[in-house]
């Protein structure tokens, strides 16, 4: 059993480490996650610092971390989704978006279930998982490069959006896995209904609690109150077989544009304090630093294979070959793309949503163990990160040394027009000369 003292010590240093981690990723835009899930490693199975009893009781609790992570994950996220914003610039995000995380997916499915002989919708699951970008490292990332204002709202939206594919996708593959009958118009409809129950019912609930709030007393705790109502309507929504993750994803969305929403239903204006959105931030990084500690914690080394390191570095090829063609694509919706052509393609990590759905796949309640999927999950979180700032940190020198080679060339023309002057001045001023 480890002493009390020691593992204040191991929280403390976990989040000095993961705030030291997330200034070093604003600086060298090396995401942080990769330090984060080394650092579990090293606590977990290198050093076996909390033994083994205690390590597979961590492991037993995966299930909770990972729907506790998802649900603060989603409503960060939904708080942050500019709605109407997200509804005027969706055109060229939303066909990008669909046709690489599409191509990704149907890829990393057919080459799990034709190349590896993994049954089908096993294969589609960890496609649907990988499928995506990570929204918190895209927009951490893409701000600080020399990409367009255009480019960074489509990258943006793009991990935006399918951070909630993935999430609805998973949850649909997992639904037809559960399904002791696969009829696919029966499990569609009842997905749909899933889905639309969950949606309605956070909408309503969302509206309920923004008038509720108003009443609260000296407006003290609003932002733990908030959470209580988002733990309750989960657990609800669950209770009642819908979808949890939709109502978080919708609960956030309202929340966070509730001045907008309330003044296009014609209700008094309602908004929330902005004490809750910083509260939020604060929380998100606690939750996603050690979320993903705790993932390299319980990660097991032996079970790693070299068929899997193979597979991880296939999807890898595949998450590629997908971003290029979708950046060329993109760049034929709109030549104004070109110029960040590289950084669209580079643009690949892996993150918060990948490996909580991979670790929710291990405990769905299934007969097979379908732990693999983590640890691809895994290896593919590691590799996509390395690869973006691999890819960014080459486009931007590409793209300083294309400006300095822009300025010479400015240099070099302002000179021969000045010189051109000089001579044109000297030729005059001979001119003048033999006259006189």
């Amino acid at each position: 059993m480890i002493e009390t003292t020691i593992l204040f010590f191991i929280i403390a240093a976990i989040i000095i480490i993961g705030y030291l981690s997330s200034v070093f990723f604003e600086k060298t835009k090396i995401p942080d996650i990769i330090i984060l899930m080394f650092l579990g490693l090293l606590i977990g199975p290198i050093f076996n610092v909390f033994g083994n009893g205690i390590t597979s009781a961590f492991r037993s609790t995966m299930p909770f971390f990972s729907a506790l992570a998802l649900i603060i994950m989603l409503f960060q996220g939904g708080l942050h989704i500019n709605f109407f914003r997200v509804l005027k610039s969706l055109g060229k995000a939303a066909i990008f978006t669909m046709a690489v995380f599409l191509l990704t997916a149907a890829a990393i499915t057919l080459l799990l279930n034709n190349a590896f002989g993994w049954g089908i919708l096993e294969s589609a699951l960890l496609g649907v998982i990988l499928g995506g970008t990570c929204s918190t490292i895209v927009a951490s990332t893409i701000n600080k490069t020399s990409a367009s204002e255009e480019t960074v709202m489509l990258l943006d939206l793009e991990s935006s959006i399918t951070d909630a594919f993935s999430v609805i996708l998973a949850f649909a593959v997992v639904g037809l896995m559960k399904a002791k009958e696969i009829n696919f118009s029966v499990i569609g409809n009842d997905i749909l209904a899933a889905f639309s129950i969950s949606a309605v019912i956070a909408f309503v609930a969302a509206l309920v609690w923004l008038k509720i709030k108003r009443r609260l007393y000296q407006g003290k705790y609003e932002y733990l109150l908030t959470i209580a109502v988002l733990l309750l309507l989960y657990a609800f929504v669950e209770y009642f077989r819908a979808n949890g993750a939709i109502a978080a994803l919708t609960f956030g969305v309202i929340l966070g544009n509730a001045k907008e929403i309330t003044a296009m239903l014609r209700l008094s204006p309602k908004d929330i304090d902005y004490r809750v959105v910083l509260f939020q931030e604060e929380i998100s990084f606690f939750v996603r630093t050690f979320f993903f500690v705790y993932l390299g914690m319980v990660f097991d080394l032996k079970a790693v294979s070299i068929e899997m390191i193979v597979i991880a570095a296939a999807i890898m090829a595949i998450i590629f070959a997908a971003r290029l063609l979708g950046a060329e694509f993109v760049t034929v919706l709109s030549r104004s793309f070109s110029k960040d052509r590289k950084i669209i393609a580079a643009m690949m990590p892996r993150g918060l949503a990948a490996a909580v759905l991979a670790s929710m796949a291990v405990g769905i309640g299934l007969q097979q163990d379908y732990s693999r999927i983590l640890y691809i999950s895994f290896l593919v979180i590691i590799m996509s990160n390395m690869f973006t700032a691999a890819g960014i940190l080459i486009s931007e020198r590409k793209a300083k040394a294309g400006t300095k080679d822009e300025s010479m060339e400015e240099i070099d023309v302002a000179k021969e027009i000045e010189n051109g002057k000089k001579a044109e001045g000297a030729k005059k001023e001979g001119r003048a000369k033999s006259k006189g």
